[in-house]
């Protein structure tokens, strides 16, 4: 493909199925033959990746340590939008990274009770994200947002009390 802009900039590219995947946005004419070649080694490459093997990325295989799993989880309280999908996403990453026989025994859960509570579509109650807190190590807590909900002030004892 070929763009009449300027000194004729060509585009190589290949195609797999209905996506258009641009391989190199080359030069002028002066430096066409050197780009085909390029280009097409490109795509020899591109299709040749095609055929290896990968693989999702698991936040799980890069925990390795303790404080790799309190990095993760602080992040993860702290980018959470409320729904509590963060925060269980980055639980069962930590809780994958050890035995989950153990990890559910040491929670007072079943196994597959642990497993359901951080799923996709788990909705744990806050006693079992605390048994698996507890369980994992980490300490959850609650600290006070920057701002408080309207109508709610704080009184001497750190309570609140509608205003």
């Amino acid at each position: 493909m070929r763009l009449h802009h300027g000194p004729g900039f060509r585009i190589y590219f290949i195609t797999q199925g209905t996506e258009l995947i641009v391989l190199l946005c080359a030069g002028d004419k002066d430096s066409q033959r050197r780009d085909i070649e390029r280009a097409r080694r490109m795509a020899k490459e591109w299709r040749n990746s095609l055929s290896e093997e990968y693989r999702e990325f698991d936040a799980a295989d890069y925990i390795k340590t303790r404080q790799d799993a309190r990095g993760l989880l602080s992040a993860a309280m702290e980018e959470d939008l409320g729904d509590g999908v963060v925060i269980r996403a980055a639980l069962k990453y930590v809780a994958r990274t050890q035995n989950l026989s153990a990890l559910a025994r040491d929670a007072g859960l079943n196994r597959g009770n642990l497993y359901k509570a951080l799923s996709e579509d788990g909705n744990p109650t806050l006693a079992t994200l605390l048994k698996i807190t507890r369980a994992l190590g980490p300490r959850l807590r609650l600290e006070p947002i920057a701002h408080p909900a309207q109508g709610m002030q704080p009184t001497k004892h750190g309570s609140s009390r509608q205003g």
